[in-house]
């Protein structure tokens, strides 16, 4: 008898995710670098799903726009909020007369096959009028593959459900605690800083040394990695196309695109030249793949590449946007979402 229920119960849970997914199920992947629910990231606590934003309805509002801006820590973000860019975009939206909602669901250390997996298990849900993703140059291409399903207890629904319930007990006593916790309260006073550095010179250099094969003219094994993450983006478009929703694929500049200081540092580090390096070609193939496929993008390699002489866009020693690039990177979106309109 308690073999039927189970197995019913089993069933039920499938049946229900087949027509509502649900991120509790397969393809949650990305979970495991999820943010801790409720704790705080200069000075702002993210909502009890771990996303970097207010809390939300699963509802959609009876008036105005919905979008969701799934991507890695790009989108998450690495200034305050008020800062990143698509809190930025989502206040300037809303100077038009139709309200905007903007849904930050970028989560840091996702790959493409990420998004996808997010997309379908968390942000249908959210009934969205449009999907942004965030497509970031330096680490998108890296090399990612779903994890194949192993044992029987992998593949149960019932099992999932289980973990899910224990481990939201558990997140929920452990986010309770952090809010008294004294490192929180220091950091929710500190006051944001543009140039204070993450790494050090040298971890940095390594790090953009790492990241340096994407953008070799010989990069062994580039056009595999670039297939697959282009897969992932086809995969999305098609949804996308399925639910009648309007898709916009932001393609991300690395620093070392933009900053010929950087370029020079890491080229006499690797011992190449010039000759060896073509830094706009992985979002040449990009864009021209995304323009084949009729899927909306916009491209912000030329206007960082623009400005980037008279002054720094990115946190010093960091990767990420600082608050300048953050507003950059918000008007071009913001001036190419009104030339579509």
């Amino acid at each position: 008898m308690v073999f039927i229920t189970l197995a019913l119960f089993e069933i039920v849970l499938r049946v229900y995710h087949r027509v509502h997914p649900v991120f509790i199920f397969s393809g949650n992947t990305y979970d495991q670098y999820r943010p801790t629910p409720l704790y705080f990231h200069h000075g702002f606590p993210l909502n009890s799903r771990g996303y970097r934003d207010e809390e939300f309805r699963i509802e959609k509002p009876a008036t105005g726009r919905r979008i969701i801006a799934i991507g890695d820590s790009f989108v998450f973000g690495a200034t305050p909020y008020p800062y990143n860019f698509v809190t930025i975009l989502e206040k300037e939206l809303n100077k038009n007369r139709e309200p905007v909602e903007i849904i930050n669901m970028g989560i840091p250390g996702l790959h493409p096959g990420h998004y996808l997996s997010l997309l379908v298990n968390e942000g249908l849900e959210l009934n969205p009028d449009q999907v942004i993703i965030g497509f970031f140059i330096g680490n998108d291409f890296d090399p990612y593959v779903e994890p194949e399903r192993g044992i029987i207890l992998d593949n149960s629904y019932l099992a999932a459900f289980s973990r899910f319930i224990w481990d939201a007990k558990n997140t929920w006593k452990a986010a309770s605690k952090r809010l008294l916790n004294f490192k929180n309260i220091v950091n929710a006073i500190t006051v944001y800083n543009d140039d204070l550095p993450l790494f050090d010179p040298k971890t940095y250099l390594e790090l953009v040394k790492r990241k340096s094969w994407v953008f070799r003219v010989d990069s062994p094994g580039f056009e595999d990695h670039f297939k697959r993450s282009v897969s992932y983006l086809k995969k999305i478009s098609s949804i996308c196309q399925q639910k009648g929703l309007d898709l916009l694929v932001v393609v991300m500049p690395d620093e070392v695109q933009v900053d010929i200081e950087l370029q020079k540092q890491m080229m006499k580090a690797l011992a190449l030249g010039e000759k060896d390096f073509d830094f706009s070609r992985p979002n040449r193939l990009l864009t021209q793949w995304l323009a084949d496929e009729n899927i909306d993008h916009i491209d912000l390699l030329d206007d960082f590449t623009s400005v980037s002489k008279e002054k720094r866009f990115y946190r010093l020693r960091d990767t990420h946007w600082n608050i300048g690039g953050n507003y950059l990177a918000a008007k071009s979106i913001l001036d190419h979402m009104t030339r579509k309109r």
